[in-house]
């Protein structure tokens, strides 16, 4: 997972990425202190999640959050503030959480399992059925056969979805996802 971490003072900074650490483990980040620089960063190659302070002296993290909308209505924000003052005015650009400093680590953690979840609701695999190339959500996915040079896949709603394949074909990516 590659996280941004946008906050004006270093150590800050260094506690919102200390605090992901303890709840996440393993994780790349970079680390900005200016909304600009993140926007240019996240226009180049988008991040999996962004930690976003509110109160910075150039360019606030509302203004910031409000230019990245303008192109990305999917990358999770999470904002850390100071204040609640601003909780309200974080839905207008999508906020995924806000988190008051210094930040609680059990609540980190449920925002970070929401995020998976709601990251592994939305995965999908690619299999051509009836010459058309079609996406299953696995979150859908109840049930997954394999018969003789096919492979049937059993959905929620009592559908089923027959491709022609090897069921190795699909194993490596559904495994990797939790399927």
């Amino acid at each position: 997972m590659r996280i941004a971490v946008c906050d004006d003072l270093k150590t800050e900074r260094e506690k919102t990425i200390n605090a992901i650490k303890e709840v996440m483990g393993d994780f790349v980040s970079e680390e900005f202190d200016d909304g600009r620089e993140l926007l240019k960063s996240h226009a180049e190659r988008p991040f999996d999640i962004i930690f976003l302070d509110i109160i910075m002296p150039e360019i606030s993290g509302m203004e910031t959050a409000t230019k990245l909308r303008e192109h990305d209505k999917k990358t999770p924000i999470v904002f850390i503030s100071t204040s609640e003052e601003f909780g309200v005015q974080s839905y207008r650009v999508l906020a995924f959480d806000y988190l008051i400093k210094p930040i609680d680590t059990g609540l980190l953690a449920s925002c970070m399992k929401r995020l998976c979840e709601r990251q592994r609701e939305n995965l999908h695999l690619s299999v051509t059925y009836s010459g058309t190339k079609t996406d299953i959500l696995l979150s859908n996915i109840q049930c997954i056969e394999s018969n003789l040079r096919k492979v049937i896949f059993t959905l929620t709603r009592e559908r089923e979805i027959e491709v022609v394949g090897k069921l190795s074909d699909y194993e490596e990516f559904l495994t990797a996802n939790g399927v």
